[in-house]
């Protein structure tokens, strides 16, 4: 039942839903997907992901766009059900698991984006090495993950774990569907004043973006990370 939420995203994006207990991985480093690639594979033709100086990447506008216009409607690349409200250590068991089912290019895609590097620690990857020992997931050949190879997939877990960590949006109010990364809106960059606003719609299953002011042609697209990010208690009560 916990992870019910868990297969109903993963539906919408197309995903396989059946429990799998071994774990796949590109023979080779996957190539991290082009800005254009993403652009053209999600459908916008309101925006582009370009670098935006010292902020790294950012999204763009590349049209004017008027008050009121739903710039993104966007599936997420890997979500988990309502997040813990204490230690985000809590949600690892709800990660792994998500992960277990991403297929190669929503791995690549969740690689690309920005990782908060102080967020990767030793006690972190202990637990999820100690989750992949307890699950009993196997490699492609079937055989138990121990060793070098158990290390190795405890190391890019704690990575993308780490990505999840940095990028991860609430899903409907205080995140009562869940907690989810979304490509696109994760490139979009705060600003104080931003002139967009995101709101998760159950109906559709998608994170939506609305701009609340008109936008000229090449302004960079900015939010709130306040309103949607994943926070603690204490964090909310600061």
């Amino acid at each position: 039942m916990v992870y019910a939420l868990l297969a109903l995203e993963l539906d919408a994006m197309g995903t396989r839903t059946a429990v799998s207990s071994s774990f796949e991985e590109a023979e080779g480093p996957e190539r991290e997907p082009l800005l254009s690639d993403l652009t053209a594979a999600q459908g916008h033709s309101m925006v582009e992901i370009r670098a935006a100086d010292s902020m790294g990447n950012g999204l763009f506008a590349i049209r004017d766009i008027p008050r009121g216009t739903q710039i993104l409607a966007e599936v997420p690349v890997l979500a988990i059900p309502a997040s813990s409200d204490g230690d985000p250590d809590e949600d690892i068991p709800a990660f792994c698991t998500a992960l277990q089912h991403l297929p190669k290019t929503n791995r690549a895609e969740l690689d690309g984006l920005y990782c908060q590097t102080d967020l990767i620690t030793p006690a972190r990857r202990a637990k999820i090495r100690e989750w992949y020992k307890h699950e009993g997931i196997t490699d492609a050949n079937g055989g138990i993950l121990k060793g070098k190879k158990l290390q190795d997939v405890s190391k890019a877990a704690t990575k993308r774990f780490a990505i999840f960590l940095t990028n991860r949006v609430q899903m409907g109010p205080a995140g009562s569907y869940g907690c989810g990364v979304f490509p696109f809106y994760s490139r979009i960059n705060h600003s104080c004043v931003p002139n967009v606003h995101n709101a998760y719609n159950a109906g559709i299953q998608r994170l939506t973006v609305y701009s609340t002011r008109d936008i000229g042609d090449g302004e960079q697209i900015t939010t709130s990370y306040i309103e949607s990010a994943c926070r603690t208690r204490d964090q909310r009560r600061e």
